[in-house]
């Protein structure tokens, strides 16, 4: 039996500078899900970062993190208020050093036009340097119902890094 392709590559950001604060993926193809690989770094330390979906910087995201340390775990959420947009790196911040700090962020059905829009998020930060380090998981919902036709991904302070790389895959149905 041959086996089938899982992801399909659709796009890749690298950035190129040391003045890219925001990513914006436009070109979504035509699949049932999302994945967003982020192998990124900045320049401010314990600097997070978030995304939203079609410009929606309204309060219609919520979130609930697990995460630890090695030393403690524990869990939060957010919504209403902090909820303006997905944080992608909820607890563990993205490092100073690239290649420390890996993300990989799904959007399930994000072409469907309605239903609201669940994420399932998972990453890592090898480092203890700065105070937010360590693994986490999450899952997070966009509370609309229009299909999603681009996604932008900011940090919460400074820049991404030079050849920090964002990488944008499709998963046809199964």
């Amino acid at each position: 039996m041959t086996a089938s392709v899982t992801y399909t590559p659709i796009s890749s950001y690298t950035v190129s500078g040391s003045s890219t604060s925001s990513i914006t993926f436009n070109s979504l193809g035509s699949y049932t899900d999302l994945r967003f690989v982020l192998n990124v770094a900045g320049d401010t330390l314990n600097a997070f970062v978030k995304a939203n979906f079609n410009g929606d910087t309204t309060a219609s995201y919520s979130g609930t993190t697990l995460y630890g340390n090695g030393t403690s775990a524990s869990s939060s959420r957010y919504s209403a208020g902090g909820g303006s947009q997905i944080w992608v790196t909820n607890y563990v911040s993205f490092s100073q050093t690239l290649g420390e700090s890996v993300f990989t962020f799904d959007v399930m059905n994000y072409s469907n036009s309605t239903t609201y829009k669940t994420c399932l998020i998972r990453g890592n930060r090898a480092s203890s340097t700065g105070s937010w380090y360590g693994a986490e998981a999450q899952v997070a919902i966009w509370r609309n119902a229009n299909a999603i036709t681009s996604v932008v991904f900011a940090t919460t302070s400074g820049y991404f890094v030079a050849n920090s790389v964002i990488s944008l895959y499709g998963i046809a149905a199964a």
